[in-house]
């Protein structure tokens, strides 16, 4: 089977960069849309679901986001979301397709401003806060990437990539009052650009840590995938659910979370656990690139989350690779304070899954 194939003939992308970079079909992995909840329309936009149909389905005055800052409902990050897409395409002159970089730390105007850049029929490239001018001016050119949203106390970092590679060079910040004028300038509707379930919508950098950089490229069907597999059937979250965690949304790892539950970034989820009452909480230990998910019942007092899904491959959150549970992963633990045999002899009576078990993959994983 062709790319094209693959992906069919219809784009919403005026921008063909990321469509014409696919890899070839034989190097894709098998994925397997067999659920009836993966059968998505031949065109959707998954900002449509993720934010618009929330709001539809009666959620709008829900919190979704607990911050530092405050509490953002789903109607106000659905109006943020809007009038960030209106200042995409009005004032920075996105078009469908474009590659958008999106740098700062967890709040509410990065979610907002991922939501618009799905809405516009662009592709996020949301990049870690730690990132510096050389790892930024690697993706900026290997992705030409020419537009941004940053946060003020990260955009020294983004000047100095535009100055040395020429990219990155129509941007707006937010927490110096330039963006906030912007969005204050825009109509808090937009409509969505009808884009196919097969566009590219996220580019997923590696830190390039261990060499250059390196991104995996994702359809707006695969966002969704990853909502209707590993919040449904994973972490089995229900609508009241509050997830928690310091793992930055460039990680990406967010994105396995259901529209209508509720996410505490910062210190909220540390300090006003018991309030929050939260479900789980994300952490991002050194494990070779793995991630720990902790999964919590609601708690009453506070006191430590109790895990009741055990350390997994990151990738698995995705369609195409295994959980792996137990000793399997300590192979790639080089640290004795991460050690999931360490992990084990804490949380033993806690946990689902015991030493040397595998985990049942989400559907879809072949892989």
């Amino acid at each position: 089977m062709s790319v094209l194939e693959h992906i069919g003939a219809y784009s919403a992308h005026v921008d063909t960069f990321a469509r014409d970079n696919l890899p070839p079909a034989d190097q894709w992995p098998l994925l397997q849309f067999g659920l009836p909840e993966l059968d998505y329309p031949e065109r959707v936009n998954c900002a449509a679901v993720l934010i618009d149909g929330a709001v539809a389905e009666g959620h709008g005055n829900r919190i979704a986001i607990y911050s530092d800052a405050g509490e953002t409902t789903y109607e106000q990050l659905q109006q943020m979301s809007n009038r960030l897409a209106n200042v995409l395409v009005r004032e920075l002159g996105v078009v469908p397709g474009n590659r958008v970089l999106l740098r700062g730390s967890n709040c509410a105007t990065l979610c907002a401003a991922w939501l618009a850049v799905m809405k516009a029929g662009a592709i996020a490239v949301t990049t870690m806060p730690m990132l510096r001018a050389k790892e930024l001016g690697q993706i900026a050119t290997k992705a030409h990437v020419d537009h941004a949203l940053c946060d003020v106390q990260l955009l020294p970092e983004l000047i100095e990539t535009t100055t040395h590679t020429g990219r990155l060079a129509k941007f707006l910040s937010w927490g110096d009052g330039v963006l906030e004028a912007a969005m204050a300038r825009q109509p808090q509707t937009f409509d969505n650009v009808d884009t196919s379930t097969r566009d590219v919508c996220v580019l997923a950098f590696t830190s390039g840590t261990t060499g250059s950089p390196k991104a995996t490229m994702h359809f707006h069907r695969d966002v969704l995938a990853m909502c209707d597999t590993v919040a449904r059937h994973l972490l089995e979250t229900a609508q009241s659910d509050i997830y928690a965690g310091q793992p930055a949304l460039g990680l990406h790892i967010w994105l396995g979370l259901a529209p209508g539950i509720s996410a505490a970034f910062s210190g909220r989820h540390r300090d006003d656990r018991a309030a929050l009452r939260t479900r789980a909480a994300f952490g991002h230990p050194a494990l070779s690139g793995h991630l720990l998910i902790y999964r919590t019942h609601h708690v009453q007092n506070a006191g430590k989350p109790r895990p009741c899904v055990r350390p997994i491959d990151a990738q698995a959150c995705g369609i195409g690779r295994r959980a792996i549970a137990g000793r399997n992963l300590g192979r790639l633990a080089r640290s004795k304070r991460h050690s999931p045999d360490r992990w084990d002899r804490r949380y033993r009576d806690d946990a689902h899954l015991h030493l040397g078990q595998r985990r049942s993959h989400s559907p879809g994983c072949d892989r």
